[in-house]
């Protein structure tokens, strides 16, 4: 787990016999047309939205689930997606250390299941390859979820999955 904000860090366990596969869809990431810079500036744009009924917010990460239900209608609708993706991620992101603590690798999986589903309709950032490497690794027996990994727009997905022996 990688705390950016307060610039700390530390390991969590996987369950025996788990491991994570990371899948190249052989596409290429297109970030080339600004689209992850007004992905962020949308977030800002909520942060800024957001100060006039929440004046110590800093970033999304000082907005709850709660806060962010309070007053998300005052939010455009492209600018409440992606900083709603942004606020339900920190959330599952919190949910699931004690799930890995616990060695609850279903629920885990679940997580990574509703991360690609909001990456691909909050935010914008997924294209129909990784989708389809989604939907086949969350169907193969022993897989508990996938999701895309990184930047979107192309690259890796990233399925949960266990491995017998």
């Amino acid at each position: 787990m990688l705390d950016c904000r307060l610039l700390e860090w530390r390991t969590l366990p996987l369950p025996k016999n788990t491991a994570i596969v990371i899948a190249d869809t052989t596409k290429r990431r297109t970030l080339t047309s600004g689209e992850y810079n007004s992905r962020r500036a949308d977030c800002e744009e909520a942060v800024r939205l957001l100060k006039k009924f929440v004046p110590d917010i800093k970033s999304l990460r000082d907005v709850n689930l709660e806060i962010f239900n309070q007053f998300s209608s005052h939010l455009p609708e492209q600018v409440y997606k992606r900083a709603r993706h942004v606020v339900e991620e920190i959330e599952r992101t919190q949910l699931a250390i004690p799930f890995l603590e616990n060695g609850d690798i279903e629920q885990f999986g679940s997580l990574l299941n509703e991360c690609h589903a909001s990456l691909r309709d909050l935010y914008e950032v997924s294209i129909s390859e990784l989708d389809v490497m989604v939907q086949v690794a969350q169907s193969l027996p022993g897989c508990y979820g996938a999701r895309l990994t990184g930047a979107g727009f192309g690259g890796c997905t990233k399925p949960g999955q266990y491995r017998e022996g």
